[in-house]
Parts: C-alpha cells; structure tokens; sequence
C-alpha cells in the first residue's frame, strides 16, 4: 500500500525500465520457488501443476505451456499498472536532466 501511495501520488517516480525490473524479479522468484518445490515435493504457485479444481489455469493449455501463458499475462498486467503513472516517470527523467 506505501509504495502505491507514493508512486500514484506522485511523490516517488519510476525509473525508465521499472516494468521489466519488476517482471526479472517476478521470473527469478519463480525459479527459486520452482526449485523449492522439486526439492520438496510442494506446488507453490501452482509451477509443478494445476490447481485440483477449476480455474482460469485451465483455459492457458497444459502443463508446462501454461507457466508461458501466465508469464505473458503478467508482463501485460504489469504494463497496466504502469500506464497511469507513465508520465510522472517521463517527467522525473526530465527533472533529473537540468
């Protein structure tokens, strides 16, 4: 929640390359949490298989495509947010130039 408050009000601006920072973080997390569950047997983040029930997994195709399917509607989810904020980041590298 802090960092939301500060960034769409415009008290903190992102950096240029914020949203690919962010999505790396996302990728390596998943991979240390993909080596955690082959190591012991667990399914965080559902990386090793679906969910037992139904859900929107089931709509992105079979295991391993899925873990694609997500990766690609994460990148786009994380342009979203990024969209409304978008000019405080061009007018913060503005800033830093004079």
């Amino acid at each position: 929640m802090g960092i939301s408050a500060l960034v769409f009000g415009r008290v903190v601006t992102l950096r240029a390359g914020a949203v690919w920072r962010a999505f790396g973080m996302l990728l390596g997390f998943a991979a240390l949490i993909g080596a955690f569950d082959a190591a012991f047997g667990t399914n965080y983040m559902y990386l090793r298989a679906k969910p037992g029930n139904a859900s929107l997994l089931d709509s992105f195709g079979p295991w391993p495509g899925y873990l694609i399917v997500t990766a690609v509607v994460a990148l786009g989810l994380f342009w979203l947010l990024w969209l409304p904020v978008r000019g405080s980041a061009a007018t913060g590298r503005a800033a830093s130039a004079d």
